[in-house]
């Protein structure tokens, strides 16, 4: 009689009466491990099946969203790990970067080791590996041959205020030229800079060699 009691008890918790009371008892079952979904009506079975189903889904959803999250950060991570070179960590002299197959500036460039008897600045032609990564630093586009650019730690200049800043650091009569020349307005300036570099390959040519060939010069020069 007791037993009887105790079936018809279960029979009754096993036959839900709505949807809602499926999916909640189906859950419950899929908690409560294998001995309750034997009992079960093929009803509940069902809706175990369901909501296990469902279950796998939602995980396997998340691990591939986690799986996706790493994959970006380690993107992220590759991506920003690609930093420029510090080519002032150990050597704080201003860089002249210059166009290295142009004639003009190789002249200038050959001037210049003449006059800077110090050794104040270095140089890197502009289509180096060096002249790239500095130009980057400086804010410019790497290739960009347009032109001469001064960089020095945490500064870089272009065009006439560059050439007229590499005056000051010499002695006279560059020295004077450039402290006279800096105060002219820079549209002024610039304006007969661009006439002369967009015309300097016509009129001056080009070149394959420099004086970074020369050894007593060869560590003013940055080639990597």
């Amino acid at each position: 009689m007791h037993s009887q009691f105790g079936l018809q008890k279960q029979s009754m918790l096993l036959r839900p009466t709505s949807s809602t009371s499926v999916l909640v008892f189906a859950d419950q079952a899929s908690r409560g491990g294998k001995s309750l979904g034997r009992t079960a009506s093929p009803q509940c079975k069902d809706a175990m099946m369901t909501v296990c189903n469902n279950r796998s889904r939602t995980s396997l959803s998340k691990n591939r969203h986690q799986q996706g999250l790493t994959t970006v950060a380690a993107v992220k991570q590759t991506s920003g790990s690609t930093k420029t070179a510090d080519y002032f960590s150990s050597d704080d002299r201003p860089v002249i970067l210059f166009d290295g197959v142009c004639n003009l500036c190789n002249g200038a460039v050959n001037f210049l080791l003449d006059w800077d008897k110090k050794g104040q600045y270095r140089l890197a032609a502009l289509q180096s590996k060096a002249g790239s990564d500095l130009l980057q630093q400086a804010g410019r586009k790497p290739g960009d041959l347009s032109s001469v650019v001064l960089v020095e730690p945490g500064h870089a200049y272009v065009k006439s205020e560059a050439v007229l800043r590499i005056g000051r650091r010499l002695n006279t009569p560059f020295y004077v030229l450039g402290s006279i020349g800096l105060p002219v307005p820079s549209f002024i300036r610039d304006a007969a800079y661009d006439l002369v570099a967009k015309t300097r390959y016509k009129v001056f040519g080009k070149t394959e060699s420099c004086r970074m060939c020369d050894p007593s010069f060869r560590e003013r020069f940055i080639e990597s």
